[in-house]
Parts: C-alpha cells; structure tokens; sequence
C-alpha cells in the first residue's frame, strides 16, 4: 500500500479517492499525502489517521472538500485536518470511531455533514464556523442521552437537518429562534421529548417526519413561523399539530405510516378533518395514503372539511 500511494505523490493529484475494507489491522495514511498541495478532493474511507508527539503536519492549502467514512481517529487528529486546510469547503464525517468532543473550527467551510458512530457515542459536537450555510447531522436511534450540538456561532447557517437526534434538554429550542438566515429545517425521526417548538421569523421550508415506530418519538409540534411557505409532515393522525404561518402555500401531508388497519372508520376520518383544520387559509394541500378506500373517501371528506372551514 505504501508502494502504491507513492504514485499520486508523484503525479501532483488532485483528486485522491482510498477505499479500504476493514481489515484486523486498519491501514494508517501514509503522512507524505497529508502534505500533498495539489489535493482539491480527499476522500478516505475504513483506515486509520493517528497523532502524537510525532504527528504529521497537514497541509493542503488547495483542499475543498474532505470526506471521512469509517475513519479511526481522534479530537486532535480533526483539529490538525481542520488548521491544515485553509480554503475547507465541504466537509463529510461520517461513522468515524474515537471522537468524543469534536470540533471543527474553520472560517471557509460552507457545508458539514456528521453521521455519528454507532459504538462510539459523542458528548458534545462543537462547530464554529461563520460562513457555515449547510449542516446536516445523524444520531444513533438507540442512544437514550442527548447529544449537545452547538452551532450557536453559525450564524448564516440555511439549511439544517436532524435525524435520530435524542433531543432531551431545550438545545434544540433555543438554537432555532438565534438562527437568523434559516431557511430550510428537517426534523426526521428524532425522539426524547413529547413537545418540539419551533419558532423562527425566516424560516421558509419544514420537513417533519415521525414515521418510526417508538414511544419516545415527538408526538406534538408547535410551529410559529410568519414566513413558512412550504410544510412536509410524514407521520400518523393522532400527532396534535399547531401551526401558525400566514403565508403557507403548500402543505404535503403523508399519513402512510400509521394506515396499517383495513377499515377506516369515522373516528379516523373525524381526525383527519381535525389535523387539517390545522392548516386554514393554507392555498395547496396535498394528502399521501397508503389505501384505494381512502383516496374515495376524501371527496367527501373535502364537503365537509370546506364546511367546517366556512363555520368556523
């Protein structure tokens, strides 16, 4: 292998792709190619990256993206990626053992994704990141502790996403409202608390889904958003749903994961009407079913929906 990798050293590559199957005794990168300049894209994938009093210095000034699957490494060893890559724009780590209280420090870095590792749990993911717009980070369904993410000095942060989050504590709620340039959120599957607030003034873009079968999932959410154009939710009736958004426009409503009953009866219908009357004033709503029968129904549902709308 040491062999082997001489040759991008050589060529000045610039992009450098290493998968390796895991193995009894994982593969460490040889240090020459954490030096290797011409490197705009590196993507490692199932070896090992170590530091100590020896360790190698990174640097790759030419380097924009940086992708780590199933990668062996430490806080430091990220720390020392990080400072070694000036112009980082897009960083991927995902399943990496070893890291406990990770940090990513950078001033260029646009777009972060962190899939947290199923053996190795993280106490605290710490990202300052100023020019950080996209960040999308996936838990572990069976951790029963939350997982503190800050990200309270991402201020141009856009586009944020959850999923398997344990969400105990109020980081979730006091993180949303600071978040200035929100414009897109997805919450996918997250569990801890039976509550979820979430209040943003630029807010445009939700996706809620809480079709995973658990009884720790969130079972209501409370959304006061002036300026949300477009909600997804993805999940059963019996979820109580508040809405506040006068400039809603669209609304996909996927009810398949809880139709699992062959009949449907009034009281199913009775709550249909009663989710939806949730979304009034809304101009485009679209319902998903898993069932035929439904689908017949909701013409009839729709006469007294608009009845029930005009009463009220």
């Amino acid at each position: 292998m040491d062999r082997w990798m001489r040759f991008p050293l050589k060529k000045n590559v610039r992009e450098l792709v290493l998968h390796i199957k895991r193995a009894r005794a994982l593969y460490c990168l040889p240090s020459a190619l954490l030096s290797l300049r011409s490197l705009t894209l590196l993507k490692l994938n199932g070896l090992e990256l170590t530091t100590g009093s020896g360790s190698p210095i990174v640097n790759l000034p030419c380097l924009k993206e940086l992708c780590l699957f199933n990668v062996v490494m430490n806080d430091q060893v990220l720390n020392n990626l990080l400072l070694g890559c000036p112009c980082l724009e897009k960083l991927h780590v995902h399943y990496c053992c070893g890291l406990l209280n990770p940090q990513v420090l950078s001033l260029s870095l646009e777009s972060l994704e962190y899939y947290e590792c199923n053996r190795y749990f993280i106490q605290t993911l710490t990202v300052e990141a100023r020019n950080l717009q996209s960040f999308e980070y996936k838990g572990v369904s069976v951790r029963k502790d939350s997982c503190n993410v800050n990200l309270f000095h991402c201020v141009a942060i856009k586009h944020l996403s959850f999923s398997d989050v344990c969400m105990t504590g109020r980081w979730f709620e006091d993180l949303i409202p600071r978040l200035n340039s929100l414009e897109s959120l997805k919450i996918d599957s997250c569990y801890g608390v039976k509550h979820i607030n979430v209040r943003n003034q630029h807010l445009k873009e939700l996706d809620f889904d809480c079709r995973l079968n658990r009884t720790e999932l969130t079972t209501e959410i409370i959304i006061e958003t002036p300026c949300l154009e477009s909600l997804t939710y993805s999940g059963c009736l019996t979820f109580r749903i508040s809405v506040s958004a006068s400039n809603l426009l669209y609304a996909d409503i996927n009810v398949c994961g809880q139709l699992d009953k062959t009949a449907y009866d009034m009281e199913w219908y009775t709550s249909l009407i009663k989710f939806l009357s949730e979304f009034n004033g809304t101009k485009n709503i679209r319902i998903f079913c898993g069932s035929e029968k439904v689908c017949l129904h909701l013409q009839s549902i729709s006469f007294i929906f608009i009845c029930c709308l005009w009463f009220n």
